[in-house]
């Protein structure tokens, strides 16, 4: 039991971080172009980025949540019933 555990868990990690290079990545090609923009979109720019990074920070503490609920074993619990 304790072996799927680990698998679970490595999967968890292994999904949030390609989601969190998936995001750094857009965040990247939004500020490259954003060079150019003229001055009075920046805020645009910046509204877009404070969203990905909201979702980075979200896909982060799930991440975290998931591990930790791992641990705990509450799937193992919840299999029992």
């Amino acid at each position: 039991m304790r072996k799927t555990t680990e698998k679970e868990k490595r999967a968890a990690i292994l999904w949030a971080a390609l989601f969190v290079l998936l995001l750094a990545v857009c965040l990247a090609l939004l500020f490259l172009p954003a060079l150019s923009i003229p001055a009075g979109r920046w805020l645009a720019v910046v509204v877009c980025a404070a969203v990905i990074v909201a979702m980075l920070v979200g896909v982060i503490a799930a991440a975290m949540q998931r591990v930790r609920e791992l641990d705990g074993g509450e799937e193992e619990d919840a299999k029992r019933y």
